[in-house]
Protein backbone atom coordinates (compact mmCIF):
# COMPACT_ATOMS: atom_id res chain seq x y z
CA UNK A 1 0.00 0.00 0.00
CA UNK A 2 1.45 3.36 -1.03
CA UNK A 3 -0.03 6.57 0.36
CA UNK A 4 0.80 10.20 -0.12
CA UNK A 5 2.69 11.13 3.02
CA UNK A 6 1.17 13.59 5.45
CA UNK A 7 3.24 15.56 7.94
CA UNK A 8 1.81 16.99 11.14
CA UNK A 9 2.59 20.67 11.72
CA UNK A 10 2.63 21.42 15.46
CA UNK A 11 2.40 25.17 14.86
CA UNK A 12 -0.76 25.18 12.75
CA UNK A 13 -2.16 22.01 14.36
CA UNK A 14 -2.88 20.57 10.93
CA UNK A 15 -1.58 17.93 8.55
CA UNK A 16 -0.40 18.70 5.04
CA UNK A 17 1.10 16.79 2.15
CA UNK A 18 4.85 16.26 2.37
CA UNK A 19 7.13 17.42 -0.43
CA UNK A 20 10.57 16.01 -1.12
CA UNK A 21 12.80 17.00 -4.05
CA UNK A 22 9.96 19.04 -5.61
CA UNK A 23 7.62 16.02 -5.66
CA UNK A 24 4.90 14.71 -3.39
CA UNK A 25 6.41 12.33 -0.88
CA UNK A 26 4.89 8.84 -0.51
CA UNK A 27 5.09 6.25 2.21
CA UNK A 28 4.49 2.52 2.44
CA UNK A 29 3.96 2.47 6.19
CA UNK A 30 0.75 3.15 8.07
CA UNK A 31 1.47 6.59 9.58
CA UNK A 32 -0.69 8.57 7.14
CA UNK A 33 -3.54 6.04 7.26
CA UNK A 34 -3.49 6.08 11.08
CA UNK A 35 -3.25 9.89 11.19
CA UNK A 36 -6.31 10.21 8.93
CA UNK A 37 -8.23 7.52 10.82
CA UNK A 38 -7.73 9.09 14.23
CA UNK A 39 -7.87 12.80 13.39
CA UNK A 40 -10.64 12.97 10.83
CA UNK A 41 -14.01 13.65 12.45
CA UNK A 42 -16.21 10.55 12.37
CA UNK A 43 -19.98 11.08 12.47
CA UNK A 44 -21.26 11.05 16.04
CA UNK A 45 -23.61 8.27 17.09
CA UNK A 46 -27.23 9.20 17.72
CA UNK A 47 -26.75 8.96 21.49
CA UNK A 48 -23.45 10.91 21.65
CA UNK A 49 -23.56 14.24 23.51
CA UNK A 50 -22.20 16.95 21.21
CA UNK A 51 -19.62 19.20 22.90
CA UNK A 52 -20.89 22.44 21.37
CA UNK A 53 -24.60 21.76 21.96
CA UNK A 54 -25.36 22.00 18.25
CA UNK A 55 -27.08 19.43 16.05
CA UNK A 56 -23.97 18.99 13.85
CA UNK A 57 -22.89 15.34 14.10
CA UNK A 58 -20.03 16.01 11.63
CA UNK A 59 -18.55 13.10 9.68
CA UNK A 60 -17.72 12.52 6.04
CA UNK A 61 -20.61 12.64 3.59
CA UNK A 62 -19.18 9.63 1.73
CA UNK A 63 -19.92 7.39 4.71
CA UNK A 64 -23.56 7.45 3.60
CA UNK A 65 -22.45 5.34 0.61
CA UNK A 66 -20.19 2.87 2.45
CA UNK A 67 -19.96 -0.64 1.04
CA UNK A 68 -20.46 -2.04 4.53
CA UNK A 69 -23.33 -0.66 6.62
CA UNK A 70 -21.93 1.30 9.54
CA UNK A 71 -18.46 1.62 8.01
CA UNK A 72 -17.28 5.14 8.85
CA UNK A 73 -14.05 7.05 8.38
CA UNK A 74 -12.42 8.92 11.26
CA UNK A 75 -12.78 8.97 15.02
CA UNK A 76 -15.09 10.43 17.59
CA UNK A 77 -12.22 12.12 19.48
CA UNK A 78 -13.69 15.50 18.52
CA UNK A 79 -16.51 14.77 20.98
CA UNK A 80 -13.96 15.22 23.77
CA UNK A 81 -12.90 18.76 22.80
CA UNK A 82 -12.37 20.72 26.01
CA UNK A 83 -13.38 17.75 28.16
CA UNK A 84 -11.79 17.57 31.59
CA UNK A 85 -9.20 14.81 31.57
CA UNK A 86 -10.60 12.14 33.86
CA UNK A 87 -10.18 8.38 33.99
CA UNK A 88 -13.42 8.06 32.00
CA UNK A 89 -12.24 10.52 29.30
CA UNK A 90 -8.93 8.65 29.03
CA UNK A 91 -10.88 5.41 28.53
CA UNK A 92 -12.97 7.09 25.83
CA UNK A 93 -9.84 8.35 24.04
CA UNK A 94 -8.55 4.76 23.94
CA UNK A 95 -11.92 3.35 22.83
CA UNK A 96 -12.36 5.99 20.10
CA UNK A 97 -8.83 5.38 18.78
CA UNK A 98 -9.36 1.60 18.61
CA UNK A 99 -12.77 2.11 16.99
CA UNK A 100 -11.19 4.39 14.35
CA UNK A 101 -8.56 1.77 13.53
CA UNK A 102 -10.85 -1.28 13.42
CA UNK A 103 -10.73 -1.18 9.61
CA UNK A 104 -7.10 -2.33 9.79
CA UNK A 105 -8.02 -5.71 11.26
CA UNK A 106 -11.20 -6.01 9.20
CA UNK A 107 -9.19 -5.58 5.98
CA UNK A 108 -6.33 -7.79 7.17
CA UNK A 109 -3.75 -4.99 7.23
CA UNK A 110 -3.12 -5.72 10.91
CA UNK A 111 -3.85 -8.76 13.03
CA UNK A 112 -4.23 -6.57 16.10
CA UNK A 113 -4.56 -2.91 17.06
CA UNK A 114 -4.32 -1.36 20.51
CA UNK A 115 -3.97 2.06 22.09
CA UNK A 116 -2.51 3.27 25.36
CA UNK A 117 -3.41 6.62 26.89
CA UNK A 118 -1.16 8.33 29.43
CA UNK A 119 -1.81 11.60 31.22
CA UNK A 120 1.08 13.99 30.50
CA UNK A 121 -0.07 17.05 32.44
CA UNK A 122 -3.24 18.94 33.38
CA UNK A 123 -4.34 19.49 29.79
CA UNK A 124 -2.56 16.83 27.73
CA UNK A 125 -2.56 13.10 27.27
CA UNK A 126 -0.30 10.88 25.22
CA UNK A 127 -1.86 8.41 22.81
CA UNK A 128 0.28 5.49 21.67
CA UNK A 129 -1.18 3.39 18.86
CA UNK A 130 0.31 -0.06 18.37
CA UNK A 131 -0.44 -2.59 15.67
CA UNK A 132 0.69 -6.08 14.75
CA UNK A 133 1.04 -7.09 11.11
CA UNK A 134 -0.48 -10.43 10.02
CA UNK A 135 2.91 -11.76 8.88
CA UNK A 136 4.51 -10.71 12.16
CA UNK A 137 6.22 -7.59 13.27
CA UNK A 138 4.74 -4.68 15.11
CA UNK A 139 4.73 -0.93 14.87
CA UNK A 140 3.63 2.03 16.93
CA UNK A 141 3.03 5.77 16.67
CA UNK A 142 2.84 8.34 19.47
CA UNK A 143 0.59 11.39 19.50
CA UNK A 144 -0.19 14.07 22.10
CA UNK A 145 -3.80 15.20 22.71
CA UNK A 146 -4.22 18.76 23.90
CA UNK A 147 -7.77 18.91 25.24
CA UNK A 148 -7.85 22.72 25.30
CA UNK A 149 -7.65 22.94 21.53
CA UNK A 150 -8.82 19.43 20.68
CA UNK A 151 -5.62 19.08 18.69
CA UNK A 152 -2.90 16.55 18.31
CA UNK A 153 0.83 17.29 18.37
Amino acid sequence: MIDLSLAWDKESLAADLSVQDFDLKTETGLYTAILLSIFTDRRANGDDALPDGSEDRRGWWGDAFAEQIGDQIGSRLWLLDRAKITTEVMRLIRDYAIEALAWMTRLGIASGVDATVTRLDTYMVGLKVTFTRPAGGAGSYDFVWDNLSGAIN
